[in-house]
Order: C-alpha cells, then sequence, then structure tokens
C-alpha cells in the first residue's frame, strides 16, 4: 500500500482523494475508518488539514493512492496522445483551405477554418455570459463515462475518481472554466498546425487567391476583404489593394494575399483562443482556494472535523497532564461554553481578583481547552472555579477537559448558572471521575467559596 509525498499531491488532487473516498464508502457502506480518524487527529492545522490526512489514510487502506499513482504516469501518454489526435484533425482543415488545385478562394477558406471554432468559442462565452460558470458537469461527465468503456482505462475506482474530479471542479465554480481550457488548447494546437502548414504551403508552391461569385457583384467581396483585414493590418500584415482584388484572375501580389490569408487566421483564430485560456488561467487561479472547500463545510464534514478535534484534544491533555510542577496563584475562574451576552467575571464575585490570578470564558473549541489546560498547569491555582450554564446537557467530553483542568487545582468548585437545570448533572458528576467536586449555583455561593469559607 503506497501513498503519495506532499511534494506530489496539490490542493486539486486533495479534495479530489476526499470525495472520492466519500463516495466509495457510501456506495459500499464501510465503516471501518477508526485508524484513518486517529490519522487526521495527528495532522497538524485546522479542520481542512485533518479531513485530508483522514482522506489520504482511506485512501492508502482502499488501494486509491495506487491507482492515482497510475493515471499520473498515463497522463503524460494521454496528453501527448491528445496533441498527435489534434494535429492529425488540423489536417483535413488545412486541406479544405489549401484545396487540391492550388487555387483558393480566400473567404471560403478563411470561413471553412474559422466556422467551426468561432461557434464553439461563441458557444462557451455565452455559457458564461448566462449565468452557468458553475456548471459544465454533464459534458464531461459523458466524456468521462465513454473513455471509461475504452481497455485499460477503467479500473475498481475510476468512475468515483473521476466522478469526484469534475464535482470538485464544479462546484469551485470552475466547471466551464476547466471544459473551456481544454477547447482552448485543442484548437491553439490546430490552429497552430494550419498556421504552420500554410507558411510551409505558401513556402515551397505556387498558390493562385482570389474569390469567385455568381450572383454578387466583385465590389460587395473587395469591401469585405478590406473590412476583415483590417484588423490583421494594423498587427502588420498586408492589406489587399480592391483595385487588384476582384477576381482571381486579375494580377495581383500572391504574397500578400498570401499573408492576409495568414494573419486573419491568426487574429480571428489562434489570438483569441490564446486570450480565452489565458483568462480561465486567471479565473482558476482567483478560485482555486475554494477548490474543496464544500466538502469541508459540509454537516458530514464539519462532524468529522469535530471528531478528530476531540481525539487530538484528548490526546493533548493526556500528555499535559504529567506536568504538576511550578509555583501557585491564589485563584482563577474560568466560564466554560456559556452564553454569548454573559458578562466575565460575573458581578457577584464582588472584589477585583487578587495579584497573579487569572480569569477567562471560552466558547470551547479544542484550541481554547488545550490553551485553558496549559494555563492551569502553568499557574496551578490553590482555588479553581469553573463556571457551566446549568440548562446544558454534560458529556464525556466536557468530562475529560474538566478532570485535566482541575487536576493541577489546589481545590475546584463547579458553578452551574441559570434557571432550569438540566437534571442529567447530579447523576452525570455522581457517575464521573469529578463526583469530589464542590458544586455552587449562585453567586453568593461562589464567592463564599473563593473565600475559603469552610475550606483551605
Amino acid at each position: 500500500m503506497r501513498g503519495l509525498s506532499t511534494m506530489g499531491r496539490s490542493r486539486w488532487l486533495d479534495a479530489i482523494v476526499v470525495r472520492t473516498v466519500r463516495s466509495v464508502d457510501q456506495a459500499s457502506g464501510l465503516a471501518d475508518e477508526q485508524e484513518a480518524v486517529q490519522a487526521g487527529a495527528r495532522a497538524s492545522g485546522g479542520a481542512r488539514e485533518r479531513i485530508v490526512a483522514w482522506a489520504w489514510a482511506r485512501a492508502g487502506r482502499l488501494g486509491l493512492t495506487d491507482e492515482i499513482e497510475r493515471w499520473r504516469s498515463l497522463l503524460p501518454w494521454l496528453v501527448g496522445g491528445a496533441a498527435v489526435g489534434v494535429g492529425l484533425l488540423s489536417v483535413p482543415l488545412l486541406k479544405s483551405v489549401i484545396g487540391h488545385d492550388r487555387h483558393i478562394n480566400l473567404l471560403g477558406a478563411l470561413a471553412a477554418v474559422l466556422a467551426l471554432p468561432t461557434l464553439s468559442l461563441l458557444l462557451w462565452c455565452g455559457s458564461l455570459m448566462m449565468g452557468r460558470g458553475h456548471a459544465g458537469g454533464g459534458l464531461a461527465r459523458g466524456v468521462v463515462s465513454l473513455s471509461m468503456r475504452l481497455p485499460g482505462l477503467r479500473t475498481r475506482h475510476s468512475p468515483h475518481l473521476w466522478a469526484a474530479a469534475i464535482e470538485t471542479l464544479r462546484e469551485a465554480g470552475l466547471g466551464l472554466w476547466a471544459l473551456g481550457a481544454l477547447n482552448h488548447g485543442f484548437w491553439i494546437l490546430a490552429f497552430s498546425g494550419i498556421l504552420m502548414g500554410l507558411l510551409a504551403s505558401f513556402a515551397f508552391w505556387s498558390y493562385t487567391l482570389g474569390w469567385e461569385t455568381t450572383i454578387l457583384s466583385p465590389g460587395f467581396f473587395a469591401s469585405v476583404v478590406q473590412a476583415i483585414g483590417w484588423l490583421p493590418a494594423s498587427l502588420g500584415f498586408p492589406l489587399i489593394d480592391p483595385g487588384l482584388a476582384n477576381s482571381t484572375a486579375a494580377a495581383g501580389d500572391q504574397a500578400s494575399r498570401a499573408w492576409w490569408l495568414i494573419g486573419c487566421t491568426l487574429v480571428y483564430g489562434l489570438l483569441p483562443r490564446l486570450v480565452a485560456l489565458a483568462g480561465c488561467a486567471i479565473v482558476a487561479w482567483r478560485r482555486w482556494p475554494a477548490l474543496g472547500q464544500a466538502d469541508i463545510e459540509s454537516a458530514a464534514g464539519r462532524e468529522l472535523a469535530e471528531r478528530m478535534a476531540r481525539i487530538a484534544a484528548s490526546a493533548a491533555i493526556g500528555a499535559l497532564q504529567t506536568r504538576t510542577d511550578g509555583p501557585r496563584v491564589p485563584l482563577a475562574l474560568l466560564g466554560f461554553e456559556l452564553p454569548a451576552d454573559t458578562a466575565w467575571p460575573p458581578q457577584p464575585l464582588g472584589e477585583p481578583l487578587p495579584t497573579g490570578a487569572w480569569s477567562r470564558a471560552i466558547a470551547g473549541t479544542a484550541e481554547e481547552r488545550r490553551a485553558c489546560i496549559e494555563q492551569a498547569l502553568a499557574t496551578r491555582p490553590h482555588r479553581l472555579l469553573v463556571a457551566c450554564r446549568a440548562a446544558a446537557t454534560p458529556d464525556r467530553g466536557t468530562e475529560r477537559f474538566l478532570q485535566a483542568l482541575f487536576a493541577p487545582a489546589g481545590q475546584g468548585a463547579l458553578w452551574l448558572q441559570g434557571e432550569h437545570e438540566h437534571p442529567a448533572w447530579q447523576a452525570w458528576l455522581q457517575a464521573s471521575a469529578l463526583r469530589g467536586l464542590a458544586v455552587v449555583r449562585d453567586g453568593d455561593s461562589a464567592r463564599a467559596w473563593l473565600a475559603g469559607r469552610g475550606h483551605d
């Protein structure tokens, strides 16, 4: 079972692996993921890094990393084959331009080479203008489905893998941009082949270039040739003299006409595709951070991240509990998972805190719990009072946290604030390792406990 090194991975590949693992697990009903969850919990960083570590651990167990390596080794060959195929497809386009009798109708040849690529470019631009930038998955899925029928391309997890790649791009708003980039790359190669073919043909053979018509006037074609040739002329290509280009038999500069055709193919064929490809690259660069974010922010992703955070916090607590040396401070106050509008420290405690004492309120995240435990271990308060919401339901995570928090303290008390105390508190305290903890339920009792009345 092999894995990919961090150097060989990218944000897109990480997002693909996360989605593929979930897809495979859902399809097969697999649930043996404890080892992968532990690997994710050990990963450094936030929720995304932990979920990615979990996914790669699961991918190794599923054999997915071997398939990814296989596809990565095949990719250069597939790209090379596609490039050769595009080059071969440019041959019939070139033949439609130069003809068979070395007689070229300028406008007919230009229409033959530009019609299909211009139509595809307009359709792509229209899809973007209609707000379908997040679409593009249907065509890609169709192409992938057909390719999976080819011998040697279908593997155990390849349908899940490629479906995950497409969905990841689509949800990041890159579906049409990715398909557009492939389309533009296709036509850039095709136009490069056509331009090289035109240059070679005009360099080593003699051609007659002009136009013919039966029902239209020669002046109409002359004006069209002038209008089309204006933009290439601004880039240095020659503009055909309308007085010499009213028929194929007119005596004119055939070299100028050849350069006119090359210039129009370059300006109206190749350059728009280069600009569009650059636009796709810019959009991809800007939206790249959004890749895979939907998986992290989903309900399943949040639940998995919280589960791994709890495991990581428990491991950290176990490591921190061995540190019990250092001087004591007189007291410490902690508000744990209290309502956001609760003032802290509360007014009923009255006098300011003595020198060395500390007070803080936390929402209960794994990072906050770890920081509180570290502060308690570093200061070893003589008395530690923790206030919790009485209406909340205690759980095992709360028990582990409070046990680690009270361990370095000389004496500890739990202050259950608010009305409607949950009935589970009493039974929970009796059944947990905190059953000897003092419990107070109002400000006066809390102040008396901090003052040490009846306790030392």
